[in-house]
């Protein structure tokens, strides 16, 4: 995850204590933010979930209210387009 995520998690946390993260992905800066996340935010609930098919990622997708994309480009935007048709908050890069 990009500096620009851990900072909107930041933002949120300054603003509510109370909440629930489920990070979703992989990548070669994995290990690296999941690390970051729990030095930060030791009393926030993180759930790491790595890749997710298609099918896992819908019954995710209904968990969740908030998508945070760090992905500043994306070929298809799957999880992007499953909040969206679900009427649910995408925070994104406008080219992903």
């Amino acid at each position: 995850m990009t500096t620009t995520g851990f900072e909107c998690i930041k933002s949120l946390y300054a603003i509510r204590k109370n909440f629930e993260l489920i990070i979703i992905g992989d990548g070669e800066l994995k290990l690296d933010f999941e690390m970051k996340l729990l030095k930060h935010f030791p009393e926030i609930k993180i759930q790491f979930t790595g890749f997710l098919n298609e099918q896992d990622l819908f019954l995710h997708s209904n968990k969740l209210k908030l998508l945070l994309s760090t992905a500043e480009h994306e070929s298809f935007g799957l999880s992007i387009r499953e909040f969206l048709l679900q009427n649910k908050i995408v925070v994104a890069f406008e080219n992903a």
